[in-house]
């Protein structure tokens, strides 16, 4: 814990004498959509930074505009044009375009909890909207949630581009925007409660569902893990949702549900679910506790955790994440640390190096008794996911109950680092991230 207090007071000292100044793009505060949201949340939690509307910029200084993109596509006006979006860097008015063209002026490009998906169209769109704008790239950060992009995005960029390419700030924003939400509503006497709960659902025997997942979207890999569920006879003992298609507004529930199968078709193993999705998809919605929306609509829907009731009625949650994906994404969002701060083991299906990276935060992932899905393939990230849930299903209650007690302390560690150690590693990291603004130019490798 000394390394990482250490850590963070190094790191607010520097971003202090850089004397950074950040402003809010006019556009921005009227088109909420393109408003900076989450990295204005993250700042006002992590490390409060020096804001400025528009109207206030002066010439030279350290500036940072920080604008708003929904989504990697929106990052180019070709691809935000197919998206049906607006390209962020639209939303600079003359003033705010001045303002990047002069030294100390810089762009910071907040995906919130988007991941940057650095494909060679994504890439070819974002440097030819930059050299119309006159934009120097090397004035130019994106803040995301993809670990893994920096070094293929990179390479895009000098194949494509051949110049200097613009920062690539990896964070994990989707967690730390639960935390930050969390913290704020911190209630200790709750967090007491609820190990106190999981404790007794354990010592007493009450954990009798065989997993819980909370699903919302039907995504192809969701769906193939209720299919998975389904196949084996599981489904009836698990407390698994999943509520409401993606899809497009103009797309039918039937061009919906053949695009679904569609996609899972490819999958590894998808031919072998087909018939057990295609029943799951005629059942939907499968809901659990998914009722009114809060007050903060979808956002805080995300941070908030289900009711711990379910967590402590099942062995073990199944947390199938945004994006399933070989080792070219690293992508884990706030989805698992909702059973972390129910003290519930997780059997985590997403990115490849998922594990690795929640391991790295300081977290414990129950290995030997869970085989978290690894490899550097989607194949082998669904294949581990599929087997580990066929050999867990094969355990006798005697075991599985013996399993809950064996997790138990693993649990308790989770849930007291997700409160106490996790949010000043989150903090150090933002402020080393944030530092990177003040350099001048970019490089090829990108440190940050």
């Amino acid at each position: 814990m000394a390394e990482f207090t250490k850590a963070a007071s190094s790191g607010t000292a520097g971003l202090d004498g850089l004397g950074l100044r950040f402003v809010t793009p006019a556009a921005t505060i009227k088109r909420n959509k393109y408003f900076p949201r989450h990295f204005r949340m993250l700042s006002d939690h992590f490390h409060p930074l020096d804001w400025r509307e528009s109207g206030e910029i002066a010439d030279g200084g350290n500036w940072v505009a920080v604008v708003r993109s929904p989504g990697y596509r929106a990052l180019g006006r070709s691809t935000a044009e197919q998206s049906g979006v607006d390209c962020c860097f639209d939303l600079l008015d003359d003033t705010e375009l001045r303002l990047l063209k002069q030294a100390g002026g810089n762009l910071l490009v907040d995906l919130g909890w988007e991941m940057l998906n650095p494909t060679s169209e994504v890439v070819i769109s974002l440097s030819e909207t930059l050299r119309a704008l006159e934009i120097e790239p090397a004035r130019v950060f994106l803040f995301h949630s993809n670990q893994n992009a920096r070094t293929e995005f990179n390479a895009q960029w000098l194949r494509h581009v051949g110049t200097q390419p613009p920062y690539s700030l990896e964070y994990p924003v989707a967690m730390a925007l639960c935390v930050a939400y969390q913290q704020d509503r911190r209630d200790d006497r709750s967090i007491a409660e609820r190990r106190a709960n999981a404790h007794a659902a354990t010592s007493h025997g009450r954990r009798c569902r065989f997993l819980v997942s909370f699903n919302g979207e039907v995504r192809p890999h969701r769906l193939y893990m209720a299919a998975v569920l389904e196949q084996f006879g599981l489904l009836d003992r698990c407390d698994f949702s999943l509520v409401y298609p993606r899809k497009s507004a103009k797309e039918t529930e039937e061009q919906f549900r053949e695009r679904s199968l569609r996609i899972l078709s490819k999958l590894p193993r998808g031919g072998e679910f087909a018939a057990s999705a295609s029943n799951i998809l005629a059942r939907l919605p499968l809901e659990l506790d998914i009722g009114a929306m809060p007050p903060g609509g979808v956002e805080d829907l995300a941070w908030e955790s289900q009711d711990p009731a379910y967590y402590h009625g099942a062995h073990f949650t199944l947390v199938v994440d945004t994006s399933v994906s070989g080792s070219e994404t690293l992508f884990v969002t706030e989805k698992v640390l909702k059973p972390i701060m129910n003290h519930s083991p997780f059997l985590l299906v997403g990115s490849a190096g998922g594990a690795d990276l929640l391991r790295s935060y300081g977290f414990q992932t129950f290995e030997p008794h869970f085989r978290q899905c690894g490899g550097d393939t989607l194949e082998a990230v669904l294949n581990g996911a599929v087997e580990e849930v066929h050999r867990l299903a094969g355990l006798a209650p005697a075991q599985l109950s013996r399993l809950d007690r064996d997790l138990q302390a693993a649990c308790d560690h989770n849930a007291l680092h997700f409160w106490n150690a996790f949010p000043a590693i989150l903090r150090s990291k933002f402020e080393q991230t944030v530092m990177t603004l003040g350099t001048s130019g970019s490089s090829v490798s990108n440190p940050g």
